[in-house]
């Protein structure tokens, strides 16, 4: 009889402790799954898509939608009114209403990669569903793979779960932060290589707070530096947007554009 200890595993988590980090294995098995997905039915498709809980919010019926009317985020994000011929990165691309929505501005590129194969199922089928092509990947950032630059890339709601704060001021502001803004600034210049000459990036850097008094200090612009630092030609803040009520209180959602001059 066998009588060593199982030996468990143990799960390597995002540094904010959010997410889980799927492993190599994991990841080559979930894009085999989401290679064969088209096999799926269609009344399975839609059976499944009607009973989940989303974290995008593509219209009022989604269930759960736990940050607000993607629509609204959309607006503030000041895309052309066309994509024609143009290439789309999403990272953290979640149920897919950007890449969705980029394919539908014409984009002729579109990948979105996100850590989360649920997710990552349920946009492909949302995909298929509404005859746009998009390619999803499960994948890490920022070890994406990619050898290709990108017109656009979108970088939503992420890089504040790869530092160990999720205060996003306190570690731009405090030098007891040092470590953790170097990692801030490696994920920015790695965004800033997938984006290519004449393109944008568009960044939402979530700021969470203890309380009023730590909100009031402050200052959104001082984000603009970073993105300079990392090789962007201009930076600009395109501001907040109205998310969802109940988290509005201890959080701002800010949203800022990197632009890359042509060469």
């Amino acid at each position: 009889m066998n009588t060593r200890p199982a030996v468990m595993t143990p799960t390597i988590r995002t540094p904010s402790g959010a997410y889980p980090t799927p492993g190599e294995p994991a990841l080559r098995l979930a894009n085999l799954l989401l290679s064969v997905s088209e096999a799926l039915p269609t009344f399975a498709l839609n059976h499944w898509l009607r009973s989940r809980t989303y974290y995008q919010a593509f219209d009022g019926a989604n269930r759960g939608a736990r940050q607000g009317q993607s629509e609204l985020k959309r607006r503030m994000m000041k895309l052309p009114t066309s994509l024609h011929g143009k290439s789309v990165l999403d990272i953290g691309c979640a149920e897919g209403f950007f890449c969705l929505e980029a394919a539908r501005l014409g984009a002729s590129r579109v990948i979105g990669i996100d850590s989360t194969f649920s997710s990552l199922l349920c946009a492909k089928l949302l995909a298929r569903r509404a005859g746009l092509k998009v390619t999803y990947r499960m994948g890490v950032f920022p070890q994406l793979n990619l050898d290709v630059v990108f017109d656009y890339v979108f970088c939503l709601s992420v890089l504040h779960h790869l530092v160990s704060a999720k205060d996003i001021w306190r570690i731009l502001d405090d030098p007891s932060y040092r470590m953790d803004l170097e990692q801030l600034r490696l994920y920015l210049r790695t965004l800033r290589r997938l984006t290519a000459n004449g393109g944008v990036c568009v960044i939402e850097m979530p700021y969470e707070y203890a309380d009023e008094q730590s909100r009031a200090s402050v200052d959104f612009t001082r984000f603009e530096q970073e993105l300079a630092g990392a090789g962007f030609t201009t930076a600009e803040t395109l501001g907040n947007w109205p998310h969802a009520v109940e988290n509005r209180e201890k959080k701002d959602r800010i949203l800022y554009a990197g632009h890359v001059a042509q060469a």
